[in-house]
């Protein structure tokens, strides 16, 4: 029978799965912001868009 020491792959487990959550919030934190950016940079070509309809029926 042999044995065989797995703490050191446990450890690289541990730290893999701790990476992957990490990067994970990381993800939804850029998805957060990218949804804030992207509705701020609308904002202005709506209300442009609105503009020129109203000039176009005066």
């Amino acid at each position: 029978m042999t044995l065989t020491d797995i703490s050191e792959r446990k450890k690289s487990e541990l730290a893999l799965a701790l990476q992957a959550q990490a990067l994970d919030r990381s993800n939804g934190d850029l998805r957060q912001f990218t949804y804030a950016v992207s509705h701020d940079l609308r904002e202005p070509a709506r209300i442009l868009a609105i503009y020129s309809q109203l000039l176009e029926k005066h």
